[in-house]
């Protein structure tokens, strides 16, 4: 019924927080929208240095004045209330008091909109832009248009997505980006192979030689790198509900800092680890092959790994390493150390030097974990691997033992930004790559010429 439809609008065009319609309304960065009077006192009930937060989902946000005005539900206010319309805005669908008029034309998103005055007489207009009747109707009627054309802006939405959802396969996308690689593939082979005599045996060793340059063994592991790439990416991120209180995630949950000392006012999750500073990623794996990397902070002491999910959450038994459902890599005290079911491994061969940026290679179904130091120039120095027989769903995890400023994992994309400290909220998200029979019949191709490197 029409009271129905006119209860429906007034609860969605309310504010949370006051139940009143919007007063002076402004847009959150997760996309919810409150009265700009009630985020002020949102941010004055915090505590002393803390962010303002969402009430709804919890997301902080820096300052109520910096926060952009909502213009749709801005014009809410000039409909319902008793003060003369000054223009309308043709753009908007919405009849503009002097006052709300003034804050219109100063957004650079509506400066440019166009305004006509108000119409005194009975009647309906149609707005020609719009292709609907917008004045001369109730505020109701308006509301139920805009809503409308909401609507419609989600269906051709949908129908974008659904135009990629039916997109080329996977294997026909790798073969076309194999044909654009080809050339480069084979001239950087070509280049860096010298051509012997027929009448000559081979010179092995000066073969090696050769094929061991920097130059050659970087070209070869970023072509190599670029193919990988290329097929079916999976974006991995933490799991805030598995996160230790005194761990901290950024907003797009791929970068993880030590806090120091845990909050008292944070309640432990059921997920949660209580004794072990670690966290889980959200993605877990249960058959196939997966490249992952992370850059690590220096002087910090991490550990790097795979767990069940089923993992205690409590007791020196919850630390990766410590178990028989977990295989992890920990530098600690200029050592690093590889650990599987309480049995501590340290590998004197591998440098003192702390890796920066560290490499997962799993094979599931071989049952295989491998971790790779990746030098400046894309050079791998293998660390070591686990061998298991993988029964139930892996997830990657991760543990931050040292409350430094420098006490931070990020998850990278394998092509971002190098030895720059932890990416921020706006940076690229780690790639977990997907190896398919294409692509593994790519690395078996190269394989012959990364024995040499």
């Amino acid at each position: 019924t029409a009271w129905r439809v006119s209860e429906l609008l007034a609860q969605e065009l309310s504010c949370a927080i006051c139940l009143q319609l919007y007063q002076d309304p402004v847009s959150l960065p997760c996309g919810h929208s409150y009265c700009l009077g009630c985020m002020h006192s949102v941010q004055r009930s915090c505590a002393p240095g803390s962010p303002p937060c969402c009430p709804e989902c919890r997301q902080p946000f820096e300052s109520p004045e910096g926060l952009p005005r909502n213009f749709k539900l801005s014009g809410i206010q000039c409909l319902e209330s008793t003060v003369p319309a000054a223009k309308t805005c043709v753009r908007c669908n919405t009849p503009l008091c002097q006052a709300h008029l003034s804050r219109h034309l100063e957004q650079a998103q509506s400066c440019a909109h166009a305004m006509t005055d108000p119409v005194s007489e009975p009647g309906v207009s149609s707005c020609p832009k719009h292709r609907c009747e917008v004045l001369g109707k109730s505020t109701s009627d308006r509301l139920v248009a805009t809503l409308s054309e909401y609507q419609q802006q989600l269906s051709e939405a949908q129908g974008v997505a659904e135009s990629l959802l039916t997109s080329p396969s996977s294997d026909v996308l790798f073969i076309s980006y194999y044909r654009a690689l080809e050339p480069q593939l084979r001239q950087a082979a070509g280049a860096a192979v010298p051509a012997l005599p027929a009448a000559q045996q081979a010179d092995t060793r000066r073969l090696r030689a050769t094929l061991a340059t920097d130059d050659f063994r970087s070209e070869i592991s970023n072509l190599l790198q670029c193919l990988l790439s290329l097929t079916n990416p999976l974006e991995l991120t933490f799991n805030p509900d598995t996160r230790h209180p005194s761990l901290m995630l950024s907003t797009d949950h791929q970068t993880v800092r030590h806090r120091g000392r845990a909050k008292s006012s944070l309640k432990e999750r059921a997920e949660g680890f209580v004794t072990a500073t670690q966290v889980l990623c959200q993605q877990g794996f249960t058959r196939g092959s997966h490249v992952w990397a992370v850059e690590l902070g220096s002087g910090c002491t991490w550990a790097a790994g795979l767990c069940y999910g089923t993992i205690p959450r409590k007791g020196e038994r919850s630390k990766l390493g410590h178990n028989a459902v977990s295989w992890r890599l920990q530098w600690k005290n200029k050592n690093l150390t590889a650990c599987h079911d309480s049995v501590s491994t340290t590998l004197t061969e591998v440098s003192v030097v702390p890796p920066k940026r560290l490499e997962v290679a799993l094979d599931y179904d071989g049952g295989t974990l491998a971790f790779y130091s990746i030098g400046v120039k894309g050079s791998k120095q293998h660390l070591h691997t686990f061998r298991a027989t993988f029964k139930e769903a892996v997830y990657p995890a991760f543990g931050l033992y040292s409350a430094t400023e420098e006490s931070w994992i990020t998850l990278v994309n394998v092509w971002g930004p190098r030895g720059k400290g932890p990416l921020r909220d706006n940076s690229t998200a780690c790639l977990c790559f997907n190896l398919q029979p294409a692509s593994l019949a790519m690395t078996n191709m190269l394989s012959p010429l990364l024995l040499y490197m």
